[in-house]
């Protein structure tokens, strides 16, 4: 064969397999992209699935945020408030992540409601430093679609997954379930099963990894979270006002709260949250919870770590939700409730002195 031949021969299968292959992915689909069909059911990961099925999944309601939100269950929300729930998350999401998927759903879809879980330690990342890990091509429309179709991502992570569920249920083998469990649509992002809960596993965490959170540099905090608080809301005031948009300040544990003061951010946070209150009264179609001064918060057995809280606390969310326990009306209720966060944060210490004196110290510069 002459390297003509061969050339000519080598680039003809190339493209008949790449044909083959986006072929595949257009008609399987896997992170549903052009459709949504509840028999299909595919390997899900929040950052790749979340704008796919923002766009073709059947909902009303969204609860868009972190980890803090990964947990919540959309039965609940469905039985104690009448919504179909999709929830939409990243770990770790920053504030632009957030802003962008709040443009993206109101392009998308006309929601009854979005929760917004304010995790107040992204804030302190500033807009113009803060990652964004959302997929580009899944996001861009149908002028990148090239892109998704011809993915080595889905290639090499989510069709294998997805065609050998489809097989084993084509030949009645029964689908492990640990696969089984990461297909569930209402389980994305879920953390619930992975990790230990209790008083033992948070301090066993201190130990480890001291406070376990992201460094934030106390001096000059109040730039960064201002930018992301009025980033927020020039987001908000974009969107459809026939949405209802529910803020919510997540209940990290009073350990978080110790660290915040220890840092020296605490002033800054509590600050955002009255800023966040006040900007929020100017919109009908806005309203704001806050679960942070709540005695659960001292509680270590709701709790994986310092801000992580068990999937019983999220379920516990859903009835406050409903039923409007930690509704902030006026400004007032957030000062008040600084000053109760910041007792059970002192309150707190004295119990967990030891572990927090020896494992969590940090260096001053």
């Amino acid at each position: 064969m002459t390297h003509k031949k061969w050339a000519i021969s080598t680039i003809s299968f190339s493209l008949v397999l790449l044909l083959i292959l986006s072929s595949i992915t257009f008609i399987v689909d896997p992170l549903y992209q052009y459709r949504y069909d509840k028999n299909d059911k595919y390997y899900l990961n929040p950052q790749f699935s979340c704008a796919g099925l923002i766009k073709n999944y059947n909902y009303d309601s969204i609860m868009l945020g972190s980890s803090m939100t990964q947990n919540f269950d959309p039965d609940l929300f469905k039985e104690k408030m009448g919504l179909d729930l999709l929830k939409v998350n990243i770990g770790g999401m920053t504030v632009p992540e957030t802003c962008f998927y709040l443009k993206y759903i109101n392009e998308h879809s006309s929601c009854k409601k979005v929760f917004v879980s304010v995790d107040l330690q992204r804030f302190a990342i500033h807009p113009d430093n803060a990652e964004f890990n959302i997929p580009e091509h899944l996001i861009n429309g149908y002028s990148d679609d090239y892109r998704y179709l011809l993915s080595s991502e889905v290639y090499t992570r989510f069709l294998p997954v997805d065609l050998i569920i489809k097989g084993m249920e084509a030949l009645d083998i029964t689908v492990p379930s640990f696969i089984k469990s990461s297909t569930d649509i209402d389980e994305i992002g879920a953390w619930h099963s992975d990790f230990s809960i209790g008083e033992n596993a948070v301090l066993k965490s201190l130990e480890k990894r001291g406070y376990g959170v992201s460094k934030i540099e106390a001096d000059g905090v109040e730039t960064p979270v201002n930018a992301n608080v009025d980033l927020l809301f020039s987001t908000i005031s974009e969107l459809n006002n026939n949405t209802e948009y529910v803020l919510f300040f997540p209940p990290y544990s009073s350990l978080y709260w110790i660290y915040a003061k220890d840092n020296g951010h605490f002033d800054a946070f509590c600050d955002a949250k009255e800023k966040i209150v006040t900007l929020a009264q100017q919109y009908q179609n806005v309203s704001v919870y806050d679960f942070q001064s709540f005695e659960l918060t001292t509680d270590l057995d709701n709790y994986r770590d310092i801000s992580h809280y068990s999937k019983e606390i999220n379920d516990y969310l859903v009835e406050c939700f409903a039923d409007g326990t930690g509704f902030i009306s006026d400004i007032s209720q957030i000062k008040a409730n600084k000053a109760g966060i910041s007792e059970k944060a002192d309150a707190t210490y004295l119990k967990y002195k030891t572990h927090i004196d020896t494992y969590c110290k940090i260096e001053k510069e």
